[in-house]
This record gives structure tokens, C-alpha cells and sequence, in this order.
């Protein structure tokens, strides 16, 4: 009988590498060794994506100028954008204090997932929403959207635009958006009535996050699905 992976304690240890090093190939390719400090300038904050203008006009919210990500959040948005090969995406919880939203916690919704796209199911954020009410809690407290660019630049794409657009109708609220790669660059926003303004971003880095890595390893699993599109050349045609 194969033995278990210890690392994500899900896969069996079935090919020679994985027997030989004691781990399983995925967690070899996307994991942390848990004993290691997660090295801090590998996810430095880049509050700029490459193709944001540099003479973009800064605008500051009245009320609320910046955006904290706890050690614990900032660790579960990370993993969840270190373990999906494509773009991943979710909601998160708001909590303001004076002139500072915390994101609380995050969400992840059943999905379809490529390279350069981040579908959630209505199904699964419409379920969402009824729970959210049945037990007395407001759809407002759930105003970040959080989504990820894989190994691109973080910037506000087209379809970032409309998604934001649509989620701030959908709400009826103020809505703030991040965009994070797997190189740790992160960019940040809070719309309100069509308008778009900056955010001071806050974050605590995290050292060893191996059980939340885990976790989230489990989650992605069983609710993201990963398309995968066969690119075609000159040379990938059958000859007759």
C-alpha cells in the first residue's frame, strides 16, 4: 500500500521520485517546505502593476484611506495564488475602524479557472448570499473582491473592470478589489458610485503558514476547475 504524502496528507506516494524524497510531485512543485521561513522579498508588496499609467491621477476616499491584510489573510490569499495553476478568485470580508478597512477574512466559491480568466458560479455565490441572509448577516460585509493574475502582472484588465463594475451593482455598496501574481506583487482599489479611488495598502507578513497552505490546498481541490486549452502551431497539425 502506498503511503501518504505528509506535507499535504492527501495524495499517496506513488511514482519513484515522490517515494524517493518523501513527498508527492504537486506539493514539490508548489509548496514551502513547512520547516523554512517563507523568504519576505519574494512577496513584497508592488503597489503599481506594469501597465498601470504612471501619470495616473491619485484620488484618496474621504473616509477610509487604507486596506489591511492581517499575517493570516495576506497567507491565505498567497497560497491560494501559489496552488492554482491559473487566475483564482473569491470575496472578502470588510471590518472599518476610523479611516482603515481590515479584510477579515476570505471566500472561495465553486469556479471555473484558465490562465488569464476567473469564473465564480452563480449558483454558488447566489447559495452564498442566501445563507448570508438566513442568518442575519448582511451581503455588504463581503465588499472585497480578490482575485489573482497567476504569473502576469498585476493591473486592472478589461475584464477586471466589468467584473468590478457588475459586483458593485450586484452589492450596492462600496467595493474594494485586489489583484495579486505569484510573485507576491499586489495592487488595490475601493470604487463607490462609479468612482474609483486608491488605497494605502497594509500588511503583516507571514513566516510559516503550512497549515493554512493545507487548507486551502484542500479547498481549491474541491472547488476550482481548472480548464486547459491546447495551443495549436504549424507543427501540431497531422500530416496526411
Amino acid at each position: 500500500m502506498d503511503k501518504q504524502c505528509p506535507s499535504c496528507r492527501i495524495h499517496n506516494l506513488e511514482y519513484p521520485e515522490e517515494k524517493r524524497k518523501g513527498i508527492c510531485l504537486f506539493c514539490q512543485a508548489h509548496s514551502v517546505n513547512d520547516d523554512e521561513e517563507l523568504p519576505e522579498e519574494n512577496f513584497k508588496p508592488q503597489y503599481r502593476g506594469m501597465y498601470e499609467a504612471p501619470t495616473a491621477i491619485t484620488r484618496v476616499h474621504q473616509e477610509i484611506e487604507n486596506l489591511l491584510l492581517p499575517a493570516k489573510v495576506w497567507a491565505k490569499m498567497s497560497a491560494y495564488c501559489q496552488i492554482a495553476k491559473g487566475e483564482i478568485s473569491g470575496l472578502g470580508k470588510i471590518k472599518v475602524n476610523g479611516d482603515t478597512a481590515t479584510v477579515v477574512d476570505l471566500m472561495l466559491f465553486k469556479q471555473e479557472c484558465t490562465l488569464a480568466h476567473t469564473e465564480i458560479s452563480s449558483d454558488a455565490l447566489n447559495d452564498f448570499v442566501y445563507k448570508l441572509a438566513k442568518h442575519g448577516q448582511s451581503t455588504k460585509d463581503w465588499r472585497l473582491w480578490w482575485h489573482t493574475h497567476a504569473d502576469g502582472a498585476v493591473f486592472w484588465s478589461g475584464v477586471d473592470e466589468n467584473n468590478i463594475e457588475n459586483l458593485q451593482r450586484q452589492l450596492k455598496c462600496q467595493l474594494f478589489s485586489t489583484v495579486t501574481n505569484k510573485q507576491g506583487h499586489i495592487l488595490a482599489r475601493l470604487d463607490e458610485k462609479n468612482e474609483r479611488y486608491d488605497v494605502n495598502l497594509i500588511i503583516k507578513p507571514f513566516q510559516k503558514y503550512s497549515q493554512v497552505r493545507r487548507k486551502c490546498y484542500r479547498q481549491v481541490r474541491r472547488l476550482v476547475k481548472e480548464k486547459q486549452f491546447q495551443i495549436y502551431t504549424p507543427f501540431s497539425y497531422k500530416r496526411w
